[in-house]
């Protein structure tokens, strides 16, 4: 985990008590939006050990408690050992899908733009974008043609129709930009298109994309996480 990111913000901003733009490191900075991505990417995967090994010490304890017992009551406590597990692990399970259910919402981020395009067009829709309006965003980037829409233009187009619950326009966008390395934001077309593919009740194609996402990519531990929700 990264000591510089204040945790107790990060945990607030994960509760939804303050913005992103109030979590801060250590020296009081805002966190850039990758930092903070990683920062939580991070935190996640801390719970997720922590509350393994939490598990194993209530285990642990069971096994303990079981070669403590008389062995007069052996297979009674067996039973009961064996109950106490079994209702250790479906609690936990419960936890895990009440609480990581795959909701779309969970893994659907804004991705920042930071440049400006020519066009009257162009530019409201990437501002309504920039204030994630997505349907209005879409809306105007749709009415754009060749040579105004370009592919970085079609790239927010994309992801503003996936993010206004226009999932089959936005698989249309970001296949046909592609998912090669000579496309500019490939690595976020290639996680942006497995959304819309999962969104689109078509888990396994969002499978297949998932798994081509590297170690070090774009939305790397995300994609991993998801793989094993939709499976």
């Amino acid at each position: 985990m990264d000591s510089s990111v204040n945790i107790e913000l990060l945990e607030k901003y994960l509760a939804g008590e303050i913005s992103a733009d109030q979590v801060l490191d250590d020296e009081g900075n805002v966190l850039t939006r990758a930092s903070l991505e990683l920062a939580i990417d991070e935190y996640n995967d801390v719970v997720i050990h922590l509350e393994g090994a939490a598990l194993k010490d209530q285990l642990r304890a069971i096994q303990t408690a079981m070669a403590e017992e008389s062995p007069k009551r052996g297979y009674r406590v067996w039973f009961a050992a064996a109950a106490a597990v079994l209702i250790l692990l479906t609690a936990g399970l419960l936890w895990r899908n009440a609480n990581q259910a795959a909701e779309f919402e969970d893994y659907f981020s804004h991705f920042n733009q930071l440049v400006s395009f020519r066009g009257e067009a162009g530019n409201r829709g990437i501002e309504a974008y920039s204030r994630k309006n997505y349907e209005e965003a879409f809306q105007l980037l749709s009415t754009l043609e060749q040579p105004e829409l370009s592919n970085e233009l079609k790239f927010y187009l994309g992801v503003s129709a996936l993010g206004s619950d226009h999932e089959y326009e936005a698989i249309a966008v970001f296949t046909e930009l592609g998912i090669e390395k000579s496309s500019k934001y490939y690595q976020q077309i290639r996680w942006y298109l497995a959304l819309a593919y999962w969104k689109n009740n078509e888990p396994i194609k969002a499978i297949s994309l998932l798994e081509g996402i590297e170690n070090g990519q774009y939305k790397f531990t995300k994609a991993q996480e998801l793989i094993a929700l939709l499976r």
